[in-house]
């Protein structure tokens, strides 16, 4: 209430009623609230004094992003780390997400597969966010439906969080369970925009190249793209083959033909491919350069995967993203409601 009352001043007035919290996150609680107009409202109040506290863990960190570079198969830590610090540190700015979510709101208005919640940004600050009250079944609930209606949200999942990556470069990295909500109508509304990432132009380029080359199964292309890059910068510790068995372990998962099942250990085995020793795959990588700004793509990838592999969910992953990068028409009954609904925005 203290925050409420300081961060809003008079328009505090404006928020006529208020219950909770009903969600916690690690920088701040979500209310439910019902504003003077009637409207109903989320209130995400930031927890006192998190900003100073975030900064701090930070300067720690960069402190021991020497000793991090032993266990981490890239030649630049640090610069991974200012990528990281400067990502989350945005999570921090309300008004930023404020303008995220609005934009992506819009962006996605009337759309038959997602929602995202409009927010209030006379009643933003830098200690509040108030948005659209959704209401719905949340990710774990859904998870105990039906196969269709499992493989329908699933579908819904990967479009919002990797095709549409992939399509503009400008999305929502973090897939989180608590961050959607299966509203009746079927439609999977995404919240919390903290954290939005954007490709600059050659960053895309290279995400759609890399990928649409994994796609037709040219991986002397892949390999090409992989290198102009800049991620490999040794390539004496890392050949074509190493490099190729490597990215099938952790993303064969969306790259591979046909109807695929997600299971808890497919998403288990890519996560274990990707991040960790026990793959096979990690001390083959060498001391290579990790590029920052697709760090968060290949987050969003395994974070997809993990809340496939929860949901059970069985989807064309493949045509999937071949329809994000233009290379083909719709995959799904989905796939054509969108084309049609994107249609009506031209």
């Amino acid at each position: 209430m203290r925050v409420l009352s300081d961060s809003l001043g008079s328009r505090r007035a404006d928020i006529v009623d208020i219950s909770g919290p009903i969600a916690a996150a690690s920088i701040g609680q979500v209310y439910r609230g019902r504003l003077r107009d009637g409207r109903d409202v989320a209130v995400k109040v930031k927890y006192p004094d998190v900003d100073m506290m975030v900064r701090a863990d930070f300067k720690n960190l960069a402190l021991f992003s020497r000793m991090l570079a032993k266990y981490v198969p890239a030649d630049n830590v640090e610069k991974l780390v200012d990528e990281v610090r400067r990502q989350i540190l945005t999570e921090l700015d309300f008004h930023a997400e404020c303008a995220s979510q609005r934009e992506f709101a819009a962006r996605f208005a009337g759309h038959p597969a997602f929602w995202v919640p409009d927010a209030v940004s006379e009643l933003c600050t830098n200690g509040v966010l108030v948005t659209e009250f959704v209401d719905g079944m949340t990710f774990d609930e859904a998870c105990s439906l039906d196969r269709a209606s499992r493989d329908r949200i699933g579908e819904a999942v990967y479009r919002f969080y990797c095709a549409e990556m992939f399509a503009s470069g400008r999305f929502s990295a973090d897939p989180h369970p608590g961050n959607m909500i299966v509203v009746p109508d079927g439609r999977v509304a995404f919240l919390d925009f903290g954290l939005t990432v954007e490709l600059s132009a050659s960053e895309l380029d290279v995400e759609r190249s890399v990928l649409a080359a994994i796609l037709d199964g040219d991986f002397d292309e892949m390999h090409r793209a992989i290198v102009e890059s800049g991620f490999i910068t040794d390539p004496q510790a890392l050949t074509q083959q190493q490099l190729v068995d490597y990215v099938l372990a952790a993303v064969g998962w969306h790259v591979v033909d046909g109807h695929r099942t997600i299971t808890a250990t497919v998403a288990r085995r890519a996560a274990t491919a990707a991040l960790s020793p026990a793959g096979g795959h990690i001390g083959n990588m060498g001391r290579q350069s990790m590029v920052e700004g697709h760090g968060f793509g290949r987050r969003n990838e395994l974070a997809t995967v993990a809340l496939l592999g929860r949901l059970n969910a069985t989807g064309p992953w493949s045509d999937i993203a071949r329809e994000a990068l233009g290379l083909a028409g719709p995959a799904t009954p989905m796939g054509t409601s969108i084309e049609e609904w994107r249609r009506t925005q031209s």
